[in-house]
Parts: structure tokens; C-alpha cells; sequence
């Protein structure tokens, strides 16, 4: 039997060709497709958000086309009843009753994906069997217990007409992973596409010449079980998670100030708990989908094999067995110059680097503030121009490794703490501990400035 470390590599490359069949047939809609491919990997449920024939019906058939099973969809109206969707009530060809599985109970097992069009017209009591559904994978019908382990459900809602609707409570649109918008591209070359370009014209025809996909969807639930189990999530990020689940709860804490917006009755109520899991279950499978930290061996494996595994006790035979490079030392710095001029820096990367060195120079003008830390007197100097240039270099070659022709606030955020903490200057009284502080105060820095929105 594989290990999850096994089958979480192995899929990688399924997840990638999804997202890139997925792009070449929807466009101008990478961030959704994205988000998506994250739910579903996640197994998480997701709310649509978008005008009135944008692709959200094409884009779920395009990726049940992808990954395989069967898409059904149900239309959300005023009389609909739960038993419309676990069963059919006719008149057969013989005079007699029949009764047929619904959409929801058809597909059995084979369904992969649950569209649920406008929902909000679909009375509470639809929502409470959907959302029992979503919990529990499974529904009473026929006098059995029927199970829908690979079902994901895409629910969305009309945003037009508020006549004869029933919104969504909290603690319902709370069970979805993820609300994802999708919006008409702006692009006028990819509009021009759309309108002009006749195979896009007949979506069937698109649909249906998808080819298989070379997998098992019903494997989807082991996959993401094993993402889950090798992504790594550091104490830094848990403390992370932990002080944005506050600042949704008390954002003033935080100096979070919306324009025009009193922020003392702003919030009811923040995150749960659920919303909370399923942050990290999508950001791992983000991680994931990157190529971030697939941890295969624990730390006491390593610990392990360097002490007792022989290969590792004669360094010299070690560095003697590793082969030759298939290429030319002498290059690395026409490489290194080719990295900084390929990989680019947007306006939004610009601004947050500055920010980050303000924020180094002045901490407090940042709420940037350390338990136990005058922050008045801890910083003595913050970082030098070199400094930055240093950050923005390391941040570029982060990309270029990541397979990316564009900074990330993540490439910046990556090599910040190791660029910047030996750089700072700081009060001779923190002598003695200061490599700890350090790392809690650069820390802090990406906590309270604000990570720039992605073009």
C-alpha cells in the first residue's frame, strides 16, 4: 500500500494538469479555477458568487470532466421540497405509481460534484437537507442509510432579485469552505475570445472533448487525507492563524479601520472554529499545489539516519560519491543576473518591501510591538539600503524557484526573517538573547503590515 507521502507526490501532477486543461477551456478565471481545485483537494464545499451567465455552470462541468464521476445540478425555487431532490414521483407507462432517485441519490457513490443553483430561492427546509448532506455525506431515503463519500457541493445564490428568496443563516454558509467570485474577464483579448471564438460558443462540445482523466476521482478523499498529514504547518504559522482567528473577532485590537465603516458594530461574530480548520486545510493544499514542504521523513527519521545510518559517518566518501553538475559553475552569476531582470516586481510588491523597511526603521509606527520589548529603545538602527536590495534579490531567485515570473508577498515573507535579522541593530541590553528576539520581532513585522493584494 502506498503512504500518504507517496500519494500526495503522485497526485501532484494530476492537481497541476487540472488547473492547465481548466484554464485553456475557462478563461480569464485562473483565481477561481485555482481556489476551486483547493476546495475540492480540501474537500471542502464552496459558494459561488457572480452575475448571470458568467461560466459558473461551465466551469463546474469542466472540472467534473477533469476529475472524473458525475455532475448533477438542481435549480433553487420558491415550491421546491427536500424529497424533489432524493426522489421522483411519476406515472409509469403502465398507469402505475413509480417512484426514481432524485438528482442528489442518482449517481450514488459516482457523484463528484453537487451544483446547487440559487439557493437562496430554495425554502429552509431544502437548506437544512443540504446541509445535513454536506456534513454527514450521506442521506435517509428508501429505508436505508445511501452514502455520497466523493460528493463536493457548489451552491450559489441570486443576487438580483430579493423577492420570494430565503438567505443563507450564518451558521449555514458557515459549512462551506470557501465563497469564490466569479466575475466577467476584463482582458480584451480573452473577451474577444469568448464572444468571438466559436469554440466557445458550443460548451457541450468543449465539455465533451475533455478527454478521461487518468485517475480515480473516488481516490480524491485518500488524497486529501494524505495532503493533509504531509504539509507541515510550522508554530509561526500556527500563531499566525491564531492572531488573524483574533483580529476577526476584535479587529480593533488590531487598528483594522474600514472607511466609512464603524468598527464597534461592525462584526457579530467572528470565525468559528470550522472556518478556522478550514483555512488551514486550504492553505495546506495551496502549499501543496506550490510544491511546499511535502515532509516525508518525521524529524527523529533524520535524527535517526544521521546517527546510525553508516553512509552519513565518512563525510569524505559522501561528498566524493555525489556526481558530477551537468553544468558550468562559471555561469551563476549570468544566471543570477538573469533571474533579476526576468522576475518581475508589480507596484503592490514595490509598496509592501518599502513598507516592511519603514517598518524595520519604526516599529511602532507599525503597532509592532514584542512581549517583553521596549519597543522605544530595542531597535537601534533598522535595515540598510543594501538591506532591501538584499531582500528583493533573494525574494526574486525565491519565485524563479517557485516556478513564478512575478514577486509574491510569499517570496517576500520567506526570506524576510534570514535577510533582515543579522541586519538590525539593536540595544546592547538585548545582547544576549537577541537572536530570539529577533525572529519574534521580524515575526511581528509581517503580522501587523499589511500583505498586498495579488494582481
Amino acid at each position: 500500500m502506498k503512504n500518504d507521502t507517496n500519494i500526495a507526490k503522485e497526485w501532484h501532477g494530476h492537481a497541476l494538469k487540472i488547473k492547465q486543461d481548466a484554464n485553456k477551456i475557462i478563461l480569464g478565471q485562473e483565481k477561481a479555477i485555482n481556489l476551486v481545485i483547493i476546495s475540492l483537494f480540501a474537500r471542502g464545499h464552496v459558494l459561488l458568487e457572480g452575475g448571470v451567465g458568467v461560466g459558473k455552470t461551465t466551469l463546474l462541468q469542466v472540472i467534473t470532466k477533469l476529475i472524473g464521476g458525475s455532475y448533477e445540478r438542481v435549480e433553487g425555487t420558491v415550491d421546491l421540497m427536500p424529497n424533489d431532490i432524493i426522489y421522483h414521483a411519476s406515472i409509469s407507462d403502465e398507469g402505475r405509481p413509480s417512484i426514481s432517485k432524485g438528482p442528489l441519490l442518482k449517481k450514488g457513490e459516482d457523484l463528484s460534484v453537487f451544483f446547487f443553483n440559487e439557493i437562496n430561492r430554495a425554502r429552509p427546509q431544502v437548506h437544512s437537507l443540504l446541509l445535513r448532506v454536506m456534513a454527514e455525506k450521506s442521506v435517509s431515503a428508501f429505508n436505508k442509510v445511501i452514502y455520497l463519500p466523493n460528493m463536493v457541493v457548489f451552491a450559489d445564490r441570486n443576487q438580483v432579485e430579493k423577492n420570494e428568496t430565503f438567505e443563507l443563516p450564518a451558521a449555514a454558509r458557515d459549512r462551506f469552505m470557501m465563497e469564490v467570485s466569479i466575475q466577467s474577464p476584463t482582458d480584451k483579448v480573452l473577451r474577444d475570445s469568448i464572444i468571438f471564438d466559436t469554440k466557445f460558443q458550443d460548451t457541450s462540445k468543449l465539455i465533451d472533448d475533455i478527454p478521461s482523466p487518468s485517475f480515480d476521482c473516488k481516490e480524491l478523499n485518500t488524497v486529501s487525507s494524505a495532503i493533509q498529514e504531509n504539509i507541515q504547518t510550522s508554530d509561526h504559522i500556527k500563531n499566525y492563524v491564531e492572531t488573524l482567528w483574533q483580529a476577526t473577532e476584535n479587529p480593533k485590537k488590531f487598528a483594522v479601520d474600514v472607511e466609512g465603516i464603524d468598527m464597534d458594530d461592525f462584526i457579530v461574530a467572528g470565525s468559528s472554529p470550522r472556518g478556522m480548520i478550514m483555512l488551514v486545510k486550504a492553505a495546506k493544499v495551496n502549499a501543496w499545489m506550490s510544491n511546499m514542504s511535502i515532509q516525508s521523513p518525521t524529524d527523529k527519521v533524520l535524527r535517526d539516519s544521521i546517527i546510525f545510518d553508516t553512509k552519513f559517518q565518512d563525510t569524505s566518501k559522501l561528498i566524493d560519491d555525489i556526481p558530477s553538475p551537468s553544468f558550468d559553475c562559471k555561469e551563476l552569476n549570468t544566471v543570477s543576473s538573469a533571474i533579476q531582470e526576468n522576475i518581475q516586481t508589480s507596484d503592490h510588491i514595490k509598496n509592501y518591501v518599502e513598507t516592511l523597511w519603514q517598518a524595520t526603521e519604526n516599529p511602532k509606527k507599525f503597532a509592532v510591538d514584542v512581549e517583553g520589548i521596549d519597543m522605544d529603545d530595542f531597535i537601534v538602527a533598522g535595515s540598510s539600503p543594501r538591506g532591501m536590495i538584499m531582500l528583493v534579490k533573494a525574494a526574486k531567485v525565491n519565485a524563479w524557484m517557485s516556478n513564478r515570473d512575478h514577486v509574491q508577498p510569499i517570496d517576500v515573507e520567506y526570506v524576510f526573517h534570514a535577510v533582515m535579522a543579522h541586519r538590525l541593530v539593536v540595544n546592547r541590553i538585548y545582547e544576549n538573547n537577541k537572536t530570539e528576539l529577533l525572529e519574534r520581532f521580524t515575526r511581528e513585522v509581517l503580522l501587523k503590515v499589511a500583505t498586498p493584494k495579488l494582481d
